[in-house]
């Protein structure tokens, strides 16, 4: 991860040494309340003035599911365990909203609250929906309320903001502009050993061990199996070329 994210740019990272030992107290690092207040702190020590682009990745919502809270959701079972950690982890992420108001942080900033993937709780009908999640714009700088429709990925991210800005995209291939009504809807996902891809009318899973569909949608897949076999390879081919 550390190194994705220096070849990726980013300038400043936070990681475990920059919280103290009190606080390495989950198996993935610092929970989400520890995360958020760190998050703050950061951004009131950034230069005045300066536009930035500020991550924060949470952790406490991952398996093992543990909080550092009383339980608000009860149970030991997996399910209660992981409704409990995602309760933790809005609880946070309210408080942080909050606190970006407190701090001067919150009227020219966009937030955008992102799935980094998906997962298979709560059962869902099919593998393709265990894929779905969420992507929420917010924050003072949005003059607008929508839902936004369109088939569309996490890899659209930086495309769809950078669009809103006037700023170049081309950098990033396997995104497009979300809020654009040209272009067609699609998104593509991958696990170990398969592939996914839907788009406005047909959704597809694959198992390239087995080589055959395992899940399918929509009136005609056929055409999406090769579709989704021809991104998995531009993937493949873009990584082994970097």
């Amino acid at each position: 991860m550390g190194a994705y994210l220096r070849s990726m740019g980013f300038g400043q990272i936070k990681e475990m040494d920059n919280f103290p030992k009190e606080q390495h107290n989950s198996k993935w690092g610092p929970h989400d309340e520890f995360i958020f207040q760190k998050s703050i702190k950061t951004l009131q020590e950034r230069p005045a003035q300066k536009p930035f682009f500020h991550v924060v990745l949470t952790l406490t919502s991952h398996e093992p599911f543990e909080t550092p809270r009383p339980k608000k959701i009860k149970g030991n079972d997996e399910l209660s365990l992981f409704y409990n950690a995602h309760r933790y982890t809005d609880d946070c992420l309210k408080a942080y909203l909050h606190d970006l108001q407190k701090a001067g942080l919150w009227d020219n900033t966009l937030v955008i609250i992102l799935g980094d993937h998906g997962h298979r709780l709560p059962t869902a009908k099919s593998k393709i929906e265990d894929f779905a999640i969420p992507m929420i714009w917010t924050g003072g700088a949005i003059d607008t309320t929508f839902n936004q429709t369109r088939t569309t990925s996490q890899t659209d991210l930086m495309p769809t903001l950078l669009a809103q800005l006037g700023l170049d995209a081309r950098d990033f291939t396997f995104g497009k502009n979300a809020l654009s009504a040209q272009g067609p809807e699609w998104a593509f996902f991958a696990f170990n050993n398969g592939i996914g891809y839907v788009n406005k009318d047909n959704g597809v899973v694959f198992d390239n061990a087995g080589k055959r569909v395992i899940e399918q949608r929509g009136k005609n897949p056929g055409p999406t199996v090769e579709v989704a076999r021809k991104v998995q390879q531009a993937v493949v081919g873009d990584y082994l070329g970097r």
